[in-house]
């Protein structure tokens, strides 16, 4: 893992897979900074897939594992029903987010809001 400048935070990013590992408040500065804007149109075609609360089960055969706790990471969807899932440790709530994740999360918020706006 490798420290990493996003959005003026420092994350940690593999250099292996180029996932990233973040805690909460990272993850929260990163959706509300908005340095990086994303095409709407692509935005808005991915916050319109239908929704699912289902994880899929290959999620759970990953065995993922903390890098600070080294316990497994809990697969789940980001915010219940986004086609995005996230990998979360329930010791210290750090979120691992595989490649284009973290991107995608910020497109989905962005795309809500211009939703939201018209």
């Amino acid at each position: 893992m490798q420290a990493r400048q996003y959005e003026g935070r420092l994350i940690s990013h593999c250099t292996n897979c180029h996932g990233h590992w973040l805690r909460k408040p990272q993850l929260k500065h990163v959706i509300e900074t908005r340095i990086v804007r994303f095409d709407m149109t692509v935005a808005v075609a991915l916050a319109r897939t239908a929704p699912s609360r289902d994880v899929p089960v290959n999620e759970f055969s990953r065995m993922l594992s903390c890098p600070e706790c080294k316990l497994d990471l809990d697969p789940r969807r980001y915010a219940d029903d986004s086609p995005v899932i996230v990998n979360r440790c329930v010791t210290c709530e750090g979120i691992w987010l595989d490649k284009d994740e973290l991107e995608l999360i910020q497109m989905l918020i962005e795309a809500f809001d211009e939703l939201l706006d018209r």
